[in-house]
């Protein structure tokens, strides 16, 4: 599995940073306090909640996914944009990050999961 791109939506100084591409080794430049920690930052809490969510299988094969993050991994007062605060649309912060899959990881992640219960 290989990470190819990711969007942020309204993180920290971050209010939209749409399809970053990912490809080898990428490097952030840029002056200082322009959001360059802010996207690692991101990215780290994004793969955090990744890495913290869990998948029950239904009867049908389907699978449902249940989040169990920690929920000190994001902090309104943190990490919502100070800017937005005030304003009367009630607006989300988003992470979103694009996969590539290899042949066997695409199998294996589409794979029915078995529990004695639902046998």
């Amino acid at each position: 599995m290989k990470l190819i791109s990711f969007t942020i939506k309204n993180y920290r100084s971050i209010t939209d940073a749409y399809n970053i591409p990912v490809k080898g080794k990428t490097i952030l430049i840029g002056p200082n306090n322009e959001g360059k920690s802010n996207i690692l930052s991101a990215l780290d809490l994004a793969f955090k909640t990744i890495n913290q969510v869990t998948t029950i299988p239904t009867p049908s094969g389907r699978k449902i996914f249940l989040g169990i993050g920690r929920r000190d991994n994001y902090r309104w007062e943190r990490d919502y944009p100070i800017q937005l605060r005030d304003e009367k649309v009630n607006v989300s912060t988003e992470l979103v990050l694009e996969f590539e899959f290899n042949d066997l990881e695409l199998i294996e992640f589409n794979k029915p999961e078995s529990f004695s219960e639902f046998d």
